[in-house]
């Protein structure tokens, strides 16, 4: 009997202290996250819809981009991995959703992300 409490309370700690672990590794994966957003924020560029339009942008520019989406090639709901139709101006650019929350096609957003003739957006905010 003596063995089996023993060996319960061990079960127990290893229980209790794998969890804490676990909640410390969120936090770290959070901060990080929280940084990199930050630090994308920071970088992008605003450009002219002009300088847009006549690739006057450099290619891997990191961008930050206004407009309301319009098309998807997905439905009305657009999940990570989807492309949209961002109206800007007078211009529509193409964007690849590169991020985990869904955002709707009439959403008015604002997209950080990187330029490859279209735009990968790593962060798309709802306004």
């Amino acid at each position: 009997m003596g063995k089996f409490l023993i060996f319960l309370h061990i079960l127990v700690l290893i229980v209790v202290f794998s969890g804490c672990g676990g909640s410390q590794e969120t936090a770290q994966n959070n901060q990080f996250t929280n940084e990199v957003t930050r630090e994308l924020r920071q970088k992008a560029k605003r450009y002219t819809e002009q300088e847009l339009q006549n690739t006057e942008v450099p290619l891997h520019a990191f961008i930050q981009l206004e407009g309301k989406i319009i098309r998807s090639d997905g439905g009305k709901t657009i999940l990570q991995g989807d492309r949209f139709i961002l109206r800007s101006g007078s211009s529509n650019y193409q964007i690849f959703n590169e991020q985990k929350e869904t955002i709707s096609i009439g959403d008015q957003v604002t997209v950080y992300g990187e330029y490859y003739g279209f735009i990968k957006g790593i962060i798309i905010e709802k306004e």
